[in-house]
C-alpha cells in the first residue's frame, strides 16, 4: 500500500493542504501575500456572483444527474439481456464516452451555432423556428447539459448494464411466480439489487457535475448574461485571471466543502436498508 498512499499524499493531501493554507492569505501567485485571515470567505459570502454561479451549478447538476441517470438506466433496460445486435447499440451509445470534452464541447459549439449550425437548419427545413440555443439565457444552461448527457450516459449505461445482468435470476423467476408483472420485478427486485451501481452513478456523475468547467469555458465562456457560469469557472477567473490566488483558493476550499456534504449524503441516501439487497 506504500506506493499508493505516497500518491495520494501527493496528489490530493498536500494540495488540499496548500489550498486552506492561500485561502487565509492575500496571495498574488507567489507575490508574498499577507494574511488575511476569514477575509477571503467574507468576499466570496459577499459575492453576488460566486452565489448565481452556485445557483447555476445546482440546476446543472440536478438536470444532469437526475435527467441522465433515468436515461441512462432506461437505455440500460433496453439494451440488457440477450438479442441481435446488442453490442453495436451499445457500442454507437458509448462510443462518445471516448471524446474528451474539450472536442465535445467543440462539436456541440457548431451543432447548436444559430446561424449554420446542422440542428437549427434541420427544424427550419421543417417549418420549425430554430433556438438560440448558445446565447438564450433560457437555453444555453440546457444545452450545457445535452451535450454533457451525450458525452456521458454510455458510461454509466455501461455500470448499469453490468449491474443488472448480475441480478440473480432466482429472485426474479420467485417475484414471477408470486405474480409480479415486469414492472412490478424493476421496482421491488431489480432496482434495489442495483442500489450499489446506481450509488456509483449519482456520486461519480454528482460530484464532476459540480465540478464543470471545460463545457461552460469553452461553448458560452459563462455566458449569456452569467447563465451558465460556474464555480469552476468563476475559480479560474479570480486565480488565473485576476490572479487572486487567496480568493480563488477560498473559493474552491468552498466547493470542496459542498462536493463533502454531497457526497456523505448521497451515500447515506442510497445505503438505507443496503445490507437486506
Amino acid at each position: 500500500m506504500g506506493p499508493a498512499v505516497v500518491l495520494l499524499v501527493v496528489l490530493y493531501a498536500v494540495p488540499i493542504v496548500l489550498d486552506g493554507y492561500y485561502s487565509l492569505t492575500s496571495d498574488q501567485f507567489g507575490g508574498g501575500g499577507k494574511f488575511v485571515g476569514a477575509g477571503n470567505y467574507v468576499a466570496v459570502a459577499n459575492s453576488g456572483l460566486f452565489w448565481r454561479s452556485v445557483e447555476n451549478n445546482a440546476i446543472f447538476t440536478v438536470l444532469t444527474v437526475g435527467g441522465g441517470t433515468v436515461l441512462a438506466l432506461g437505455v440500460a433496460l433496453l439494451l440488457s439481456g440477450s438479442f441481435v445486435g446488442k453490442g453495436i447499440y451499445r457500442f454507437v451509445i458509448y462510443l462518445p464516452q471516448s471524446v474528451s470534452f474539450a472536442s465535445g464541447a467543440v462539436i456541440w459549439t457548431w451543432l447548436f451555432n444559430a446561424q449554420n449550425g446542422p440542428i437549427d437548419a434541420a427544424l427550419n427545413r421543417v417549418g420549425l423556428p430554430g433556438p438560440a440555443w448558445l446565447t438564450d439565457p433560457h437555453l444555453a444552461l440546457l444545452s450545457i447539459v445535452i451535450m454533457s448527457w451525450w458525452r456521458d450516459i454510455g458510461f454509466y449505461m455501461v455500470v448499469l448494464i453490468a449491474a443488472i445482468e448480475n441480478v440473480p435470476q432466482l429472485l426474479i423467476e420467485a417475484a414471477r411466480v408470486d405474480g409480479a408483472r415486469r414492472f412490478g420485478v424493476f421496482r421491488h427486485v431489480t432496482l434495489p439489487s442495483i442500489r450499489p451501481a446506481m450509488l456509483f452513478v449519482v456520486l461519480t456523475w454528482g460530484l464532476g457535475a459540480l465540478q464543470m468547467f471545460t463545457q461552460a469555458f469553452i461553448m458560452t465562456n459563462g455566458g449569456p448574461v452569467e447563465s451558465t457560469y460556474t464555480v469552476v469557472l468563476k475559480i479560474y477567473n479570480d486565480a488565473f485571471q485576476a490572479l487572486n490566488l487567496g480568493l480563488g483558493a477560498a473559493e474552491a476550499f468552498v466547493l470542496l466543502g459542498v462536493c463533502i456534504v454531497v457526497g456523505v449524503f448521497a451515500v447515506r441516501w442510497f445505503s438505507r436498508g443496503l445490507e437486506h439487497t
